[in-house]
């Protein structure tokens, strides 16, 4: 079984770094901590950002959540800046008081900025703006803290954003206390009528000591996993302030009020919860379970043993796949057998999901020729009825003429027919026989009948 969490912890190492949800952007790395990274370090010039890969649709109602610390140095780092833009998924702007954002456009942005005014404050902006006197400038600066403290305190501070589509209002709150709240409509007036852009955040710092180390640690977010089908999967959300759950839709966990429901899927699915935070604020996560298709198996029938072997052999239409032969361990699609049995191959798509395939295989039923014209007239020329067969047999063989009667009984295989029946030659016509025929040694069921007619000519 899977276990799923809401917080997702992801490694990069070269600009432009992209797996899974997130891609990170300049010079943002993950901070170590599964779900947090750094946007910038204690050096001077830096610029950074973290775009989710999935981009939202701003008709609906969202919410956002993280943590950010910006250290402890008073004099150095900008901030940073939470976006919705539509200009590209690796989006960044510069550094030096740009805080990573400047030229994003179409974009809005949210700063904690901590170097352009005497306190550190939040401000709304949009497409790329961080002069916050400028018409770009929706509203703010407002202090980030009520008492004018500086956000530069190494301590992690919480954020939460809030989008009601209905009523076009955003709401921000740091450390549980609504800043601002702003009516805005952000699909006419921000993206023109688009509704669907990139999320995420960015930060900067400036020359000399103008420098900090600042992290985000993500609290909610939509993510994906890949799964199999039919595969047991284990959901988990956020801690709940007053323990109250909402899975949608619900119908397909096993407890659509719980923490941790599971499911088992055939399909991709998309899964919301809604819950309370640590300040009691509503807040909506969302994962996306992706169900990878089983491999396309072609498989040979099951095949007999014929002369001591056979070959099994499986196809798929993924150039990628993987084999492993249960009873031998081969890797290959085509193996070669010796023995009657069962045999196992497991198949492993590129998206790793596997599937098993079963051959059944038995020794190839004997083969014998039972000839339909024979001339018992001594003239050396098939002067009997004799069976042939390459394989080592038990037969019983019975002769019967039109009336049904019996003419000819032999339970030994190299016994042949002359054409008579107790020393008396049959007369020219048509025969019926019937033949039973075995391997030495084969239990009963492997016994095998045959039935046609025999032309005795004279």
């Amino acid at each position: 079984m899977r276990w799923l969490g809401l917080l997702l912890g992801l490694t990069f190492f070269i600009s432009h770094r992209l797996l899974g949800q997130f891609q990170l952007v300049g010079s943002t790395v993950q901070a170590g901590t599964p779900g947090c990274y750094q946007i910038t370090d204690n050096i001077p010039n830096q610029a950074g950002a973290i775009w989710s890969q999935y981009q939202i649709d701003l008709s609906q109602s969202a919410s956002w959540e993280f943590t950010f610390n910006l250290g402890n140095q008073q004099e150095g780092g900008d901030g940073l800046v939470f976006v919705l833009q539509a200009q590209r998924s690796d989006a960044l702007g510069g550094f030096d008081n740009q805080l990573g954002y400047m030229g994003i456009s179409p974009s809005i942005g949210v700063e904690f900025d901590t170097g352009n005014t005497s306190f550190d404050h939040i401000a709304v902006n949009k497409d790329g703006n961080i002069d916050n006197a400028s018409s770009l400038n929706l509203t703010g600066p407002v202090p980030a803290l009520p008492s004018n403290t500086s956000l530069k305190d190494g301590k992690d501070h919480l954020v939460h954003i809030n989008w009601k589509a209905r009523t076009n209002q955003l709401e921000i709150f740091l450390d549980c206390l609504l800043r601002i709240s702003l009516k805005v409509d952000l699909i006419k007036d921000v993206f023109s009528d688009s509704s669907t852009v990139w999320w995420g955040i960015t930060g900067s710092t400036g020359p000399g000591m103008n420098v900090s180390r600042q992290t985000v640690c993500l609290q909610s977010m939509t993510r994906s996993w890949t799964t199999c089908p039919f595969e047991r999967v284990q959901l988990s959300a956020h801690q709940s302030r007053d323990g109250v759950y909402t899975w949608t839709p619900g119908t397909l966990l096993d407890n659509a009020t719980i923490r941790s429901p599971t499911v088992t899927l055939g399909t991709s699915q998309l899964f919301t919860v809604s819950y309370q935070n640590a300040c009691g604020l509503p807040v909506q996560d969302s994962i996306y379970i992706d169900v990878r298709p089983l491999p396309n198996l072609v498989a040979t029938p099951s095949p007999c043993l014929k002369n001591g072997k056979t070959h099994l052999e499986v196809k798929t239409q993924d150039l990628n796949s993987t084999y492993r032969w249960f009873h031998s361990g081969e890797t290959t699609a085509n193996v070669e057998v010796s023995q009657p049995g069962s045999y196992t191959v497991q198949v492993a798509s590129s998206a790793t999901c596997t599937i098993n395939h079963v051959f059944e295989v038995d020794l190839c039923p004997p083969q014998i020729y039972v000839p339909d014209v024979f001339s018992p007239n001594a003239d050396g020329i098939n002067d009997y009825l004799q069976l042939f067969s390459e394989d080592s047999l038990a037969t019983e063989l019975t002769i019967f003429n039109r009336w049904g009667e019996v003419v000819f009984h032999s339970n030994v295989s190299e016994q042949s027919w002359d054409g008579t029946s107790r020393t008396i030659a049959c007369p020219q016509g048509l025969y019926t026989y019937v033949l039973s025929y075995c391997r030495w040694n084969s239990p009963i069921e492997l016994t095998y009948k045959k039935k046609g007619n025999i032309l005795l000519v004279r």
